[in-house]
């Protein structure tokens, strides 16, 4: 009976200490780029898909196959954000390229913020091919 009791009330503890923490935020549907895909809902309940936009992709010069993709993340939420983004690049509707991934820290509510998405790619993927966004996680920051 006690261990039961002390499962219980560990189990209670546990369950109170993740709330504390704050419950992460993340997406569930595509944002600019698109290929038609949805985004992953990664971990978390709440849908932060309209945070994240695209901009228009361009080979950075350094003749290294290099690709760079401008991510716009506006935070929508009440409190201040940290977001982990996750960019692909399709050719023909099939994804070629590695993922790469971009954060944004600490981002005050309304706040909007610009990272590059840097991918080294392959002949297949240039400025021209599409890009989309496939993964985010918005997490409360401290």
């Amino acid at each position: 009976m006690k261990k039961a009791m002390i499962g219980t009330l560990a189990a209670g503890l546990l369950v109170i200490g993740l709330a504390a923490c704050g419950v992460p935020e993340a997406t569930g549907t595509p944002t600019g780029g698109s290929t038609g895909g949805t985004v992953s809902q990664g971990f978390g309940s709440k849908d932060a898909s309209a945070d994240v936009t695209l901009g228009v992709a361009t080979d950075d010069g350094s003749g290294f196959m290099a690709i760079s993709v401008p991510v716009i993340v506006t935070n929508h939420s009440d409190g201040p954000s940290n977001y982990i983004i996750e960019v692909a690049a399709s050719v023909g509707g099939v994804r070629v390229d590695t993922d790469p991934l971009v954060s944004v820290n600490n981002l005050a509510p309304g706040a909007t913020a610009e990272e590059q998405a840097k991918m080294w790619t392959d002949d297949r993927v240039t400025a021209d091919s599409v890009f989309e966004v496939i993964s985010v996680t918005r997490l409360a920051s401290n």
